[in-house]
C-alpha cells in the first residue's frame, strides 16, 4: 500500500491545497518500506488528483483539505483522512499501527479525531492479521485497504459518519 503525506519541515503540512511537498511512502503490513519526496510547489490544488494518481498512492493523510478537492482525490479512488498533524514519523507509525485515532496530539487544534471522507471508509487489517485475510483496494489490488461505500453507520461509524 502507498500512502501520501504533504509535509512541512519534516511534519505534516497544515493545509493539503498549498503544500509545497509530498512524501510517499510504502507500507508493508505494519511497516514502511520505502519513501519518495516529491515536490508539489506551484502544482494546482485539482491537479494534486493527477499527481497522486500517476504516483499510485492509496491514501492521503493530510491536515485540512478543501471539500472541492476532497471529493475529487475520493472519485478518483484515493482515500482521504484528514484533520491530522504532527511529526511525519509519528504519523506514519500510528498509520501503521491502526492508531491514528488513539492519539489527540495528532489531531489538528479542534479535530477530536482524524475525519476520513464522508463517502469512504478505511479498514485497515490490525496488526499481525494474515495477509490471505486482508481485503484489496479498488485501486491498487496488491494493497490491504478496502475502500468502501459508506452508506450509513456501519463498523466505522465513529469515523466515516462523522461529517456534518
Amino acid at each position: 500500500m502507498r500512502i501520501a503525506l504533504p509535509t512541512w519541515e519534516g511534519r505534516i503540512s497544515p493545509v493539503f491545497d498549498v503544500a509545497e511537498h509530498l512524501l510517499l511512502v510504502d507500507v508493508d503490513g505494519t511497516s514502511p518500506c520505502g519513501r519518495d519526496l516529491r515536490r508539489l510547489g506551484g502544482v494546482e490544488p485539482l491537479a494534486r488528483t493527477q499527481v497522486l494518481t500517476a504516483s499510485r498512492a492509496d491514501v492521503l493523510i493530510c491536515g485540512a483539505i478543501s471539500r472541492p478537492l476532497e471529493r475529487v482525490l475520493t472519485a478518483a479512488g484515493i482515500a482521504v483522512v484528514s484533520g491530522i498533524c504532527g511529526d511525519v514519523d509519528e504519523v506514519v507509525r500510528a498509520f501503521c499501527l491502526s492508531r491514528l485515532d488513539d492519539d489527540p496530539a495528532l489531531h489538528l487544534p479542534g479535530c477530536q479525531r482524524p475525519r476520513p471522507a464522508a463517502d469512504c471508509r478505511v479498514d485497515l487489517p490490525r496488526p499481525g492479521t494474515p495477509p490471505e485475510r486482508m481485503a484489496t483496494s479498488r485501486s491498487n489490488p496488491r494493497s490491504h485497504v478496502d475502500v468502501v461505500a459508506a452508506t450509513g453507520p456501519g463498523p466505522a461509524a465513529g469515523r466515516a459518519a462523522r461529517r456534518p
